[in-house]
């Protein structure tokens, strides 16, 4: 492994933002791979699921850990802010 990519991975701040954009990234191709009328409540309960099966310990963590909803709720509480302080 290079020298760059071992001292990327042991900086929290970089893979904390890594999976962030990664993530993000997914679900916008998922956005686009998926057409608006066919796009239901139950697809996004079915990746979900498809998530949990795959990754429960960090799914948990997303639905259960009372410091991420916090977190939620202050990014939310943030965005609709930016949102009404824009012209």
């Amino acid at each position: 492994m290079s020298r760059r990519r071992t001292s990327m991975l042991l900086n929290p701040e970089i893979a904390k933002e890594r999976l962030a954009v990664g993530i993000a990234e997914a679900f916008e191709r998922f956005g686009q791979e998926m057409p608006a009328f066919k796009y239901t409540p139950m697809t996004m309960a079915e990746v979900i699921a498809d998530l949990t099966r795959r990754q429960p310990a960090f799914m948990r963590e997303i639905f259960e850990n009372p410091d991420v909803r916090e977190a939620y709720t202050r990014a939310m509480a943030e965005q609709a802010a930016e949102r009404e302080a824009e012209p």
